[in-house]
């Protein structure tokens, strides 16, 4: 489609006589140009694809494609009307452009993008009532970050080789919950930060069992 477009600009810029220095013997050349590389161009078709709950809406390419695989990647692929994943292989017509999901009442649930059968790019997902649920950041089948909201908590991850790498946190109301560092998918490192709350229910128990304790109970010695 954009190269019937290119196209038609430069054949009708050949016939305008105020553009008098457009040669069609110059100009041939490069539509030629344009033909071969659309010829080379996967050829990509729109999916519609009904699950229960949902809606999947997906690009596939049409035409064999040959790759190098990783085995630390999941590759998204059509065969028999189903969208399949796999880890480190394929076997059918690779993912590639624009992915929509939808439910049964038609609101956006996720959207991203495929790369030849792999994530790329911004990732979202919402929940029902159309909130934000999570993030994701993809670059061609590794992802790079990942964040996850609730009501109550927000989970922050970045990752490396497609497993936790660095910091993972989470935050309670805009406050540091726990602070996690992970290195090649390994905790190596664990820091809990009580909320506010957490702090206030603690000293109330505390309280409490000493109301409880009488003058004639023993006490463990120092």
């Amino acid at each position: 489609m954009v190269f019937k477009k290119i196209t038609k600009v430069i054949m009708n810029l050949c016939r305008m006589d105020r553009i008098h220095f457009f040669k069609p013997a110059l100009i041939i050349p490069f539509i030629l140009i344009l033909n071969s590389a659309r010829s080379e161009s996967p050829f990509v078709h729109i999916v519609v694809q009904e699950e229960p709950g949902k809606v999947l809406q997906y690009a596939v390419i049409y035409r064999e494609i040959s790759r190098k695989t990783n085995p630390l990647i999941n590759y998204y692929w059509h065969n028999n009307g189903k969208m399949r994943s796999s880890r480190g292989d394929f076997s059918g017509n690779l993912l590639h452009g624009n992915y929509e999901e939808f439910d049964r009442s038609g609101r956006l649930t996720g959207k991203g993008t495929f790369f030849y059968g792999t994530k790329d790019g911004d990732w979202k997902f919402w929940n029902k009532e159309g909130e934000i649920a999570g993030m994701e950041k993809w670059r061609k089948g590794f992802i790079l970050q990942k964040i996850s909201v609730t009501q109550t908590q927000t989970t922050t991850e970045r990752y490396k080789n497609n497993q936790l790498h660095g910091k993972r946190t989470i935050i309670e109301k805009q406050k540091p919950l726990c602070i996690e560092i992970y290195r090649s998918g390994e905790l190596k490192k664990n820091t809990r930060k009580l909320s506010l709350k957490s702090i206030r229910k603690q000293s109330g128990t505390e309280k409490k069992n000493k109301k409880k304790q009488t003058p004639d109970e023993p006490k463990l010695s120092e």
